[in-house]
């Protein structure tokens, strides 16, 4: 099976192939409706893709608390230490905080890798990623 990571800037029909546990899905929400309309995800919900317009993925996110695989050779025990070795330091990065509607939400770095950004969200109560992004440089 291809890497999850090389879904990105694929047009939808082309992933659906490539990852056959991945499914188009409607959104719910209307209000949505004139952004997107559809996106991709798996079964449980560890990975799912936006769509541009043209029906290309602009973003992976990988929810590594609901069980999401290794992608990109990063996992929810990843040190920050060989993320800055492979990547170079962050380019934005920042602290836990505390949200109304998502209760605590833990740190945060953003790394560029090549044509594309990787966004890591730490776990708020524990030294591991809860979960990753990765964007294409017109998302990011």
């Amino acid at each position: 099976m291809a890497a999850y990571q090389e879904a990105l800037g694929q047009h939808y029909q082309q992933v659906l192939q490539n990852f056959p546990d991945l499914k188009r899905l409607a959104f719910d929400d209307s209000s949505l409706a004139n952004e997107q309309d559809y996106y991709l995800s798996n079964e449980g919900g560890s990975i799912e893709c936006t769509l541009d317009e043209q029906g290309c993925v602009s973003s992976l996110f990988v929810q590594f608390h609901l069980g999401a695989p290794e992608v990109f050779d990063i996992h929810q025990q990843t040190s920050l230490s060989s993320l800055v070795q492979r990547f170079g330091p962050p380019i934005a990065k920042g602290r836990g905080r505390r949200s109304e509607v998502f209760g605590f939400i833990g740190g945060w770095v953003k790394f560029q890798a090549g044509a594309s950004f990787v966004h890591l969200e730490f776990e708020p109560t524990q030294p591991k990623f809860k979960m990753m992004t990765l964007m294409n440089k017109n998302v990011g």
